[in-house]
């Protein structure tokens, strides 16, 4: 069920501000979801759940904090 809300909100984020990260980390939480509660009994299947998906927004948001300092410019004030 972790997975399926956290693909809707995924979803929901991308339609309505067009973050396409959102959905490729909805879209993982849902299929991690459904692989883990199929392999492991359910507290061994949230654990693996949470930090799979952990990682992953870990990782989403540093490449989005890298990607952004490589292409900003700093403004005139802060040369």
């Amino acid at each position: 069920m972790a997975g399926l809300t956290t693909g809707a909100v995924g979803v929901y984020v991308t339609v309505r501000y067009g973050l396409a990260r959102f959905l490729v980390l909805g879209l993982l939480a849902v299929v991690l979801g459904i692989v883990v509660s199929i392999e492991y009994p359910l507290r061994l299947a949230i654990a693996i759940w949470l930090a799979g998906m952990g990682c992953a927004w870990l990782c989403s948001g540093g490449l989005t904090l890298w990607n952004y300092l490589r292409t900003a410019t700093p403004s005139a004030g802060e040369i």
